[in-house]
C-alpha cells in the first residue's frame, strides 16, 4: 500500500537520489539512475524504506530513553476499569525537557515540516510515550498517550506510523481519526464517564 502523501513523480524523482533501497530482512533492491521501474512500485519500496526509517528511529530513541521511563502501573487506581493491569504494566512514560521527534532527510519534503515543529506536550512511540514536566501530573494527558499505546499495540508499528501519517496529511493533526479517538476517550474519562475497557474499546472502533 503506497503512502497517500505520495503525490506526484516530480516529488519522488526528487527524493529518489540514492540507487539502493534496504529493505529491512530483504535483499537490497536496486533502482537504476532513471528508475525505469513503474511508478507506484518504486513509490512502494521508497514508502517502505521511509517507514522502516521511522520505526528504526524510535526504536533507538525508546532504547536511549529505556533507563529514564517509568512504568504506568502507577496508575492503575486512577485508571481503574479502563486499562487493565497487564496493559499498564507493558506501558511506560518519560519526562523530558524537549519532545523527541524524528527530523531526518525526506520528512519534511512530503509535508510533515508542520508536524515535526508542531509544540505537543507529549507524544507516543509504541510502548512508550514522552512528556514535558508541566504536564507530569496532569491525568487526562497519561490517558490519553495511554490510548495511543493501544492503538500502536493493536495496528502494529509499520501499521500505525503509515496511518498516522496518512491522516495527518489527510485530516490535519487536530481531525485525524486516531487523535480524534484519543481525545475523545480522554475527555470521556475526565468527565466521569462510565468505566470502559478502552483497550478493548480501541481494537473494536479501530
Amino acid at each position: 500500500m503506497v503512502l497517500s502523501f505520495c503525490r506526484t513523480a516530480a516529488s519522488f524523482n526528487k527524493l529518489f537520489k540514492r540507487d539502493k533501497l534496504q529493505l529491512a530482512g530483504s535483499a537490497s533492491l536496486h533502482i537504476l539512475a532513471n528508475y525505469n521501474l513503474p511508478l507506484n512500485r518504486a513509490l512502494y519500496f521508497w514508502s517502505i524504506r521511509v517507514l522502516n526509517k521511522i520505526e528504526q528511529w524510535i526504536d533507538k530513541t525508546n532504547l536511549d530513553y529505556e533507563s529514564q521511563r517509568a512504568s504506568c502501573t502507577c496508575f492503575a487506581d486512577d485508571f481503574d476499569g479502563f486499562y487493565p493491569a497487564s496493559f499498564l504494566e507493558n506501558a511506560y512514560f518519560v519526562v523530558v525537557d524537549n519532545i523527541p521527534k524524528p527530523d531526518f532527510p525526506g520528512l519534511r519534503e512530503i509535508g510533515l515540516g508542520d508536524f515535526i515543529d508542531m509544540k505537543v506536550d507529549g507524544i507516543t512511540y509504541k510502548n512508550t510515550y514522552y512528556i514535558l514536566p508541566h504536564v507530569a501530573k496532569n491525568p487526562r494527558l497519561h490517558f490519553h498517550e495511554l490510548v495511543h499505546v493501544a492503538q500502536w499495540e493493536i495496528l502494529g508499528a509499520v501499521n500505525f506510523i503509515q496511518r498516522y501519517i496518512e491522516e495527518i496529511q489527510n485530516y490535519g493533526y487536530a481531525d485525524a481519526p486516531l487523535e480524534k479517538m484519543a481525545y475523545g476517550l480522554d475527555a470521556h474519562f475526565t468527565n466521569n464517564g462510565e468505566k470502559i475497557n478502552v483497550p478493548a474499546h480501541v481494537s473494536e472502533k479501530i
